[in-house]
């Protein structure tokens, strides 16, 4: 199994080029993903710069038991703060102090 989540990189909006090994892609925003082990099982979610969900999951691994039913835990919305650029890609102004 392998990841490529891309967050790092520049927003290239409409570049994506999927293949048949692409699960799963999304070129709108930024994002982050979390990634959780738990026994055998890894937990991943990605998130974009809005906090919705993207993508989400869990793999089991290889060989081991198979995992106990309601076991997985659930996507949480998470807060976000506003950005510090605008998707229009000029710079909020910060106020000065008082």
């Amino acid at each position: 199994m392998y990841w490529v989540s891309g967050a790092g990189g520049s927003l290239r909006k409409g570049d994506l080029r999927t293949t048949d090994m692409t699960a799963k892609g999304f070129d709108r925003d930024y994002h982050f993903m979390i990634v959780e082990i738990s026994g055998d099982d890894l937990y991943f979610q990605a998130i974009s710069r809005i906090g919705a969900t993207i993508d989400s999951g869990v793999v089991h691994r290889p060989g081991a038991p198979a995992a106990g039913a309601g076991t997985a835990p659930s996507p949480v919305p998470v807060p976000v703060a506003a950005p510090a650029v605008s998707p229009a890609g000029t710079s909020t102004p910060t106020p000065p102090p008082r």
